[in-house]
């Protein structure tokens, strides 16, 4: 997941006016297509009504032919019912192409899913981030009574050149507070294979409502997440960072 990120040591988005406005289209473009008009996303779509309306952070997929783009949130389509990609803009559009995959396995009670991640980065300052990544891991979600979701995860991470090998885990909670408001804790961990071995922490807070067709998004993290692993920000900082997010499903 991406970040509105409150501070980074990674330089170049602040210091270079090539990072300045790339980071500033992604934002302007993500904006204006989050309130074009054009495929008219229904009220009725903002809100909660079941478990699997929830896609951040657990193992469901976007039904066939569904969008969802936000400003932090990755753009997701679902391929098919059981079938979604993903891909973060913002980091696209900051010289780190990535591509995300999840295969969801079945339709529940307890719904398992697999996915992938791959990443490179050409992000400036960005000194070992050049080599590919891949991400691989698989969700189980489990809801209860339609109110609660329990969700974990568990995979690897490994370059092309065997230089990053890691492990990493995560549990979440999802609690739907009707059908305008969910809050969500989430917590993970990574783990290096090398030598010698560093064990991370990262996790996030987060409150969200709908507001007509749009969703939004506000908490505090902590540790920056695998995703901005490309711009060179390392898992072994424990900083607090503050989340907001405004997202649409088409």
């Amino acid at each position: 997941m991406f970040r509105c990120l409150g501070k980074s040591r990674v330089g170049p988005i602040g210091g270079s006016k090539g990072g300045i406005w790339s980071y500033s289209l992604a934002l302007w473009s993500l904006v204006f297509v989050l309130w074009f008009p054009g495929r008219g996303g229904s009220e009725a779509k903002a809100y909660w009504s079941a478990p699997s309306d929830i896609i951040h952070g657990t193992a469901y997929t976007l039904p066939e032919g569904r969008l969802r783009i936000g400003i932090a949130s990755p753009l997701s389509y679902g391929m098919t019912d059981r079938l979604m990609f993903s891909t973060h803009p913002v980091l696209d559009l900051l010289l780190a192409p990535n591509l995300g995959m999840r295969f969801r396995l079945n339709d529940g009670p307890f719904t398992v899913s697999l996915a992938t991640v791959y990443t490179e980065s050409f992000f400036p300052g960005n000194e070992d981030g050049n080599s590919p990544r891949i991400r691989a891991f698989a969700l189980g979600s489990i809801p209860m009574a339609d109110i609660i979701i329990f969700t974990f995860t568990a995979g690897w991470q490994q370059g092309f050149d065997f230089d990053i090998e890691s492990l990493h885990g995560s549990l979440s909670t999802h609690v739907r507070l009707g059908r305008d408001d969910t809050f969500m804790i989430y917590a993970g961990m990574a783990r290096t294979l090398d030598s010698p071995a560093s064990l991370s922490g990262h996790g996030m807070v987060l409150y969200a409502r709908a507001l007509g067709p749009y969703r939004l998004g506000m908490g505090a993290a902590f540790g920056p997440p695998l995703s901005l692993a490309p711009l060179g920000i390392g898992l072994d900082e424990t900083q607090i960072w503050p989340y907001i997010d405004l997202w649409r499903s088409y």
